[in-house]
């Protein structure tokens, strides 16, 4: 049974140029890679050169084939292959045009790669450098070349490399959707190493906004395209667009609004009706003050009795009952009702001193007569105060207009106010 053996030597023939002289044009003189293949057949050993070359060598090409030698033990057929000087030359120049191709391609690709994509893009690279220096090694274990390594430091890739800034946009519909005569809120969501980014928006109606989140109302029915373009400062720009509808809306638009957000138990609030409809006149509305009470009025007044948070929502219907809804959230603090009044005195005397009371209501029955300060009405019967009542105990059917000033001890611990 015979034995196959396999051989790589480079050897460097007297008259062969020196490597430190590697770039100049090469002579004819011959750079032979000796590699002997036996076996006692010779087609077999003829493969196994040209296997072992191709898989081990990456060499452009095998010259020249020829019997070397039998050993004496046994007969066997052996093959070596070589290159000449000009040939090597050839391939060498070749490999620093591919590198060159290399570089290029990576330029080109960059300009249509996200910064989303960076990382993986790099990935790419790394492999494509690593594969050529793999090769230019291997050539270099058998002759100089002209090409160097390709750089394969990551990080130094990533801090070199601009890809264009990854883009997406987002916005806020106003009026149930419809975007009619209403701010849209335009939201730019934008990544890349660049900080120092310019933004354009194109409306779709021949306006256009360079904020980097604008507002923006459209005043007239239609499809609108919009489009954001984020440039960084190496002029390396990307868009995105998306499509939106602007249409009146049959729903009406309820709304309303308060003078404040918090009150105290007993103060009037009103409520004013700001309702709108792009289509039909609003024939309905209904208040919920939150505290089990309601109202159908346009405009609405409300005291509450008690603290707490409520929640206010105004229901606004067309003729055609499309309605929509809106909702205010109101605190309501409670607060000790005080006045300066002496039970028994003259309420004359208290007139004079603190000038005529907002409101005045007489009872000329019961003999009594009450007097509006702030949120509290002063009782007083034949003249003299007899008591004081918050300003939504007035208005209960406990009281009256004003009758009496003794109530049960539950009723006057919620309405009745201590005097001196």
């Amino acid at each position: 049974m015979y034995v196959t053996t396999i051989l790589f030597i480079v050897v460097f023939l007297t008259g062969c140029q020196s490597s430190s002289n590697s770039n100049a044009t090469p002579s004819n003189s011959k750079i032979y890679l000796y590699a002997e293949a036996c076996d006692s057949n010779e087609n077999v050993a003829k493969t196994k050169v040209f296997q072992s070359l191709e898989q081990n060598s990456s060499l452009p090409s095998i010259s020249r084939y020829s019997s070397l030698k039998l050993k004496e033990d046994e007969p066997k057929f052996c093959y070596e292959a070589s290159v000449n000087a000009h040939q090597w030359h050839e391939y060498s120049s070749n490999l620093e045009k591919r590198a060159q191709r290399i570089l290029q391609m990576e330029q080109e690709q960059n300009s249509t790669r996200f910064y989303s994509e960076k990382s993986s893009w790099i990935d790419t690279l790394l492999i494509a450098r690593h594969d050529f220096n793999t090769e230019l090694k291997q050539a270099g274990k058998i002759a100089p070349v002209l090409s160097v390594p390709l750089d394969t430091n990551r990080t130094r890739l990533m801090s070199t490399l601009n890809t264009k800034p990854s883009v997406k946009m987002d916005y806020r519909p106003c009026k149930h959707r419809s975007n009619y005569k209403c701010q849209l809120g335009f939201v730019s969501k934008v990544k890349d190493e660049d900080k120092r980014l310019s933004y354009v928006w194109d409306f779709g109606d021949g306006h256009s906004s360079t904020h980097k989140n604008p507002l923006y109302t459209y005043v007239k029915e239609g499809k609108y395209t919009i489009t954001l373009s984020v440039k960084d400062s190496a002029d390396v720009k990307s868009s995105v667009s998306t499509t939106i509808k602007v249409a009146k809306s049959r729903q009406p638009f309820a709304k309303f609004r308060t003078q404040k957000a918090v009150y105290t138990s007993g103060e009037r609030i009103t409520f004013k009706n700001y309702s709108y409809s792009d289509t039909s006149k609003i024939t309905h509305y209904s208040w919920n003050f939150g505290d089990g009470k309601t109202s159908t009025q346009k405009n609405s007044t409300h005291s509450y009795h008690k603290q707490g948070r409520y929640f206010v929502t105004l229901k606004a219907c067309s003729k055609n009952w499309y309605c929509s809804k809106a909702s205010k959230k109101l605190k309501i603090k409670e607060v000790k009702a005080l006045i300066d009044a002496k039970q028994g005195s003259k309420i004359e005397d208290y007139v004079a001193e603190h000038g005529e009371p907002s409101e005045k209501i007489v009872k000329a029955k019961a003999l009594m007569t009450a007097y509006k300060y702030g949120h509290i009405w002063l009782l007083s019967k034949r003249g003299k105060i007899e008591c004081a009542v918050k300003e939504e105990g007035l208005s209960t059917n406990l009281m009256g207009q004003p009758k009496k000033c003794y109530w049960h001890e539950r009723h006057a611990k919620e309405y009745m106010v201590e005097l001196k």
